[in-house]
């Protein structure tokens, strides 16, 4: 492919964003697994004309998405990851993807020009105010957050962390649902947890722990991380929460962690590290920093940045324990408890 071609396929990045998240939102792959698996089958199955079904049909086969043999649909390895039913499900991430992201990002060169952000171009209160006044926008919101915490190994964080039959108290900051914390208490048998977060997540971060059979090892408290946090820990979690703020903001966020923690508690920040090096690796760390400009004014950050961010809020890393593709967990303890050796991104 030529220098042209390969600029005017970058350009078309929005067209297949577009298919895959229609053909989710239809319940093309739902259908599919189903087998419901002919052309006619299927558009029954969805209740939409065949003459236009077909129009997405045939770009996901080229996209490797689904396979057409002798006029029958199935899906390939890719395609699973977009049935809701599939471990590792991406759907309800592309969902979020085209119910909120889309519109934002398209405007970004006016967000540039007139020096704010996309979302008040918008017209749109701050996100979590938008989120907790929209029972479904705050659904698309957790599950997607579900969705993309699954996908991440912790397994050499926790062994860096604690022993295994540590019985500690976990504390999980502004935790959604509970997809980390659950991550926790399966590998510290003996570990407590409590949620923090909204009331609007209540309800289905413990249908989620009596579903999973954590309810007897693990609560949900309402709070807001904003305000001090009445509760006590060995470790605090905030998994990609800072990356929603600003430094203002952010620095407000881990002040209140650390009053709330004892002088040999640990806070675990899970978040993008932008690295300072260009190389192919750095391309997921740019576009997550713009992504989170554009939806909701936040910012992903560089070691240094994290640095300066944690000593103003009176704490300082401990290790750097790099979990996947630039997402690393930070281990934080109070500043000046003990000397500290920095680990390797």
């Amino acid at each position: 492919m030529n220098a042209k071609n390969q600029t005017q396929m970058l350009i078309n990045g929005f067209m297949s964003t577009a298919i895959i998240y229609s053909a989710c939102e239809l319940g093309v792959f739902d259908s599919i697994k189903r087998e419901k698996n002919k052309l006619n089958l299927l558009a029954e199955d969805l209740n939409v004309d065949p003459v236009y079904l077909i129009k997405i049909l045939r770009p996901l086969e080229q996209y490797r998405i689904i396979r057409c043999e002798n006029e029958v649909y199935s899906l390939t390895d890719m395609g699973e990851y977009l049935a809701e039913d599939s471990e590792d499900s991406l759907k309800d991430y592309t969902l979020f993807c085209g119910r909120e992201c889309i519109k934002v990002w398209m405007k970004m060169y006016d967000s540039m020009v007139e020096c704010k952000a996309p979302m008040e171009l918008l017209g749109e209160d701050e996100l979590f105010n938008n989120l907790e006044n929209d029972e479904d926008r705050f659904s698309t919101f957790n599950k997607m957050m579900s969705s993309v915490s699954k996908q991440l190994d912790l397994e050499a964080l926790f062994i860096k962390l604690e022993s295994k039959f540590s019985c500690i108290d976990i504390v999980d900051v502004g935790g959604g649902t509970g997809t980390i914390i659950k991550k926790f208490l399966r590998y510290y048998p003996q570990a407590r947890g409590t949620i923090l977060d909204l009331s609007q997540a209540k309800d289905a971060a413990e249908e989620g722990l009596l579903k999973d059979g954590f309810s007897t090892r693990c609560v949900f408290k309402e709070a807001d991380f904003f305000k001090p946090l009445q509760v006590t820990g060995d470790i605090f979690v905030l998994s990609r929460v800072l990356h929603d703020w600003d430094d203002e903001k952010s620095e407000l966020i881990l002040k209140n962690v650390k009053d709330a923690m004892g002088d040999d508690s640990k806070l675990v920040i899970i978040d993008e590290i932008i690295l300072d090096s260009n190389n192919p690796a750095c391309i997921k760390g740019y576009i997550c920093d713009i992504q989170m400009w554009v939806f909701c004014n936040g910012k992903e950050r560089t070691k240094a940045e994290f640095e300066v961010l944690l000593k103003k809020a009176g704490l300082q890393i401990d290790d750097i324990i790099n979990i996947d593709n630039g997402t690393s967990a930070i281990i934080c303890k109070k500043e000046n408890v003990t000397s500290y050796e920095v680990g390797e991104i």
